[in-house]
């Protein structure tokens, strides 16, 4: 924050306690006119109540001062960010333009193709090592494996059909009561 809006926000600061001050005058000032609007001296009442007129329109014209004092400074505030922000953008964009300036396009273009290149390699040994065929031989282990576990349900729903008591139902899944498959047992058997 420069002084300037240093300097202003003291002046508004100062503005706002007196018309402060004034409205507390006022408010003595109406007082008094009471007091003497009662003892009957009408004079002396219309004289103190022109004093709190005054004061309160001196009050009102402080605080008017003080709302433009305090938008001026917030405007103030805002064009010093707006400059420090336009500022940083000017640096950054130097800063951009000296590293774009230093980068080698030819070579970051070199560099890519010998990464590409060096992954193809990668990958064709990858494939000699590995064997495409061992790939086809563990997933008709996996599947092999999957089966079994299949018949292990099975067998695991007949255990659960035997348990139950007589004179309830069997469950059953659409219209067919769950039993064995023979059929694919003895494709297992044959794989294994």
């Amino acid at each position: 924050m420069n002084d300037q809006i240093a300097k202003m926000i003291f002046q508004a600061q100062e503005l706002e306690r007196e018309a402060k001050e004034n409205m507390v005058e006022s408010m003595k000032e109406r007082k008094l006119a009471k007091i003497e609007l009662k003892r009957g001296n009408r004079a002396a009442a219309q004289l103190h109540a022109q004093n709190c007129i005054r004061y309160e329109k001196s009050s009102k014209d402080m605080l008017l001062n003080v709302s433009s004092l305090k938008s001026m400074i917030s405007d103030l505030i805002q064009s010093q960010n707006t400059e420090k922000m336009a500022e940083n953008m000017n640096q950054t964009t130097k800063e951009m333009s000296k590293a774009a300036a230093q980068t080698n396009i030819q070579k970051v273009s070199e560099n890519r193709n010998q990464y590409d290149q060096n992954r193809t390699r990668m990958q064709t040994a990858h494939q000699l090592l590995t064997n495409e065929e061992g790939q086809e031989d563990l997933n008709a282990m996996a599947d092999g494996v999957i089966d079994l576990l299949d018949v292990e349900n099975i067998e695991d729903a007949n255990a659960a059909i035997n348990d139950i008591p007589i004179g309830m139902g069997v469950p059953q899944y659409g219209n067919q009561q769950v039993q064995a498959q023979p059929a694919k047992l003895k494709r297992i058997a044959v794989k294994m």
